[in-house]
Order: structure tokens, then C-alpha cells, then sequence
């Protein structure tokens, strides 16, 4: 189950050690800013503002986050990603909803996955090869034919 710990855990990581190769998850060979970018859109397929994890950034995430009271409060590094702290500074502020929606994830429904082509496009272009390589054996057959052909009229 991938959650909000997750995210919380690798943060921490980053803060603490950010040599430590076991939160690296893109290949970088650092645990940073970068590797929570990419939990977020590709490990666990959601946006920036999704406090409560369910694929999408709406109405309810702003309901969970601001519920939590969390939002600016006296408290230095006391938010976490399930309470509004999704710049990582330990705090839910204003630069946190900014993020969020700077990324362009609100109200867009769970975020799809890549488009992959459809095998009808492999068929297509196997067809389409398949046909090169007959026409180029009927030329290549009919070739000593037309050598032929053309000495014939010398004899």
C-alpha cells in the first residue's frame, strides 16, 4: 500500500541523508527534490494537493488540509503531505497552495496513464513491410527474365 508515510518518509530521507541510494527513485543516485516529484506523478499517479491520496486535487483535499488546522500556524515542522506540506518545509502555507495549483492537477479527475499505440498499428506497418519485401522478391525474380529478353535479339 503506497500512502501518505511513504511520502513523509522519503521527505524526511531527503532532508537527513539525501546520499542514501534507497530513496532514489530516479536514478540520480541522490535522494532529493526531484525523487518526490516523480513519487507523486509516477509512483503513486496523483497531483500536487492530494492530501488524502485518492488519484485527484479537488474540494475534498482542501477540506482534509484545512480541518487538520495546520494552515500557518505558530508550529515550525509540524505539517506533514496529509496536512498540507507539499513544498516540503514542513510547514502548510500559502506557498503549499500555490504548488498545488501550479501543477495544474485541480479538479482534473485521477491523473491517466501514458497512451500506449494499439496493436492495429503494429498490424498496419507489419502489412506494410510485408508488402515492400513481396514487391522487392517479384523484381528481383523477374530480373534474368528481362536479361534474357534483351539478348534475345542478338541471337
Amino acid at each position: 500500500m503506497i500512502d501518505a508515510a511513504d511520502i513523509d518518509q522519503l521527505t524526511t530521507a531527503t532532508v537527513m541523508n539525501p546520499t542514501f541510494g534507497y530513496f532514489d527513485l530516479d536514478g540520480s543516485g541522490m535522494a532529493h527534490g526531484d525523487d518526490r516529484t516523480y513519487w507523486v506523478e509516477h509512483v503513486r499517479k496523483t497531483y500536487f494537493g492530494d492530501a488524502n491520496l485518492d488519484g485527484e486535487f479537488g474540494s475534498r483535499d482542501l477540506v482534509t488540509v484545512f480541518t487538520a488546522g495546520e494552515y500557518e500556524d505558530e508550529l515550525v515542522g509540524n505539517s506533514t503531505w496529509a496536512s498540507g506540506d507539499w513544498n516540503w518545509d514542513g510547514d502548510f502555507t500559502t506557498s503549499d497552495l500555490v504548488k498545488a495549483f501550479d501543477a495544474g492537477g485541480t479538479e482534473q479527475g485521477p491523473r491517466v496513464a501514458v497512451a500506449v499505440p494499439e496493436p492495429t498499428t503494429c498490424n498496419w506497418l507489419l502489412a506494410f513491410a510485408l508488402g515492400l519485401w513481396s514487391r522487392a522478391r517479384r523484381h528481383r525474380a523477374a530480373a534474368p527474365f528481362r536479361v534474357i529478353r534483351l539478348f534475345r535479339g542478338y541471337y
